[in-house]
């Protein structure tokens, strides 16, 4: 999980500057949008890298390295987005 969280900073942080711009109206949201979308691009980068693919691994291990970039991004969002 921290792997896929490390791989996601730069990207979410990116994404988070362009939706600056955008204005969105749900702060939250947005962020977790981004983090999400951040966190599931730094799995897919792992996945290629990592051997293990059983179900219990990726379920938990990627699903949960998904998931911080996410709550990482409603803790942020609401202090980056104000426009």
């Amino acid at each position: 999980m921290p792997s896929i969280l490390l791989l996601s900073l730069p990207a979410g942080g990116g994404m988070l500057l362009v939706m600056r711009q955008l204005a969105p109206t749900r702060l939250r949201l947005a962020g977790a949008a981004a983090g999400l979308v951040a966190g599931s691009g730094a799995a897919l980068v792992y996945t290629l890298h990592c051997p293990e693919l059983a179900l219990p691994f990726v379920a938990l291990w990627y699903l949960g390295g998904m998931l911080l970039p996410a709550l990482l991004g409603v803790i942020i969002g609401p202090r980056l987005l104000v426009w």
